[in-house]
């Protein structure tokens, strides 16, 4: 077994990280992969699709966790969204009327790390205005 510092091991499989959120994307119908963005439940989440995203035809992803949040909040009409790290779809239900799993993440490692295996979601139907719940909610959650 190679020892790997935390940081270097939450990178390993960022590619197929990025595929599998293609996987999902790929499988909305044309309008709604035209409006859709990806909300990830961390920021290393969000690193891996901006680094592997673009390739892939992936859209921009946006997270509340920690200066993540500072980068902006998505556009208003982003009311189809791929959420990935996030265990729980609850907090997505108060923001979404239809919260779906699409998929799981396969990184085609074996390494135990946060995101290998979890849920990707697809919601729908923004219950509020991104506005209304960036700072008070979202930001909070991430």
């Amino acid at each position: 077994m190679v020892d790997v510092n935390y940081d270097s091991g939450e990178t390993i499989g960022w590619p197929a990280f990025a595929d599998s959120l293609a996987t999902v994307h790929r499988r909305l119908p044309p309008e709604q992969r035209q409006r859709a963005v990806i909300l990830t439940g961390n920021y290393g989440e969000a690193g891996a699709v901006a680094r592997y995203g673009p390739e892939r035809g992936l859209p921009r992803a946006y997270s509340g966790h920690n200066s993540m949040a500072g980068f902006g909040r998505p556009p208003e009409d982003a009311d189809v969204v791929i959420a990935v790290g996030w265990e729980r779809p609850d907090r997505l239900r108060e923001w979404f009327v239809e919260v779906t799993e699409a998929g799981r993440v396969d990184q085609r490692v074996d390494v135990d790390n946060e995101e290998n295996g979890g849920p990707i979601f697809v919601c729908r139907g923004l219950r509020r205005p991104w506005s209304q719940i960036w700072d008070t909610e979202v930001r909070r959650a991430g």
